[in-house]
């Protein structure tokens, strides 16, 4: 299993925590990428960057920074992955707990299913 997390946080992360989840790898090294001056640019690095991913085992994660880039990234495997769901991984925390105490949860995002009739 593998963790495709967008770029690495700009703020520090527990990495052991994603580990437990997978591999991480790094789609973007930087982690105060801009994803909009070129958009094809950068959505095409991505498809290129995903062709490992395999959405029945691997999870995606967004650790912050630019928000147009988890956008993308969900076109990006919209595009390669239509009809199958994508695990995401989201940190989830107890209110009024430290931030950092907490633990990654699966969250599934539902495929897109092909239209009746086709």
């Amino acid at each position: 299993m593998t963790v495709y997390v967008l770029n690495p946080s700009i703020r520090p992360k527990n990495l052991e925590a994603i580990e437990e989840w997978g591999e991480i790898r790094y789609i973007f090294d930087n982690p105060r990428h801009q994803f909009w001056p070129n958009p094809q640019r950068y959505h095409n690095w991505m498809l290129t960057e995903l062709q490992d991913f395999d959405p029945e085992e691997d999870y995606v994660l967004f650790l912050g920074g630019d928000f147009i880039g988890a956008i993308m990234l969900g076109r990006a495997l919209g595009d390669l992955f239509p009809y199958e769901d994508i695990e995401t991984l989201r940190w989830d925390r107890a209110p009024g707990r430290d931030p950092r105490e907490g633990e990654y949860i699966p969250v599934t995002m539902p495929a897109f299913h092909e239209p009746e009739g086709l």
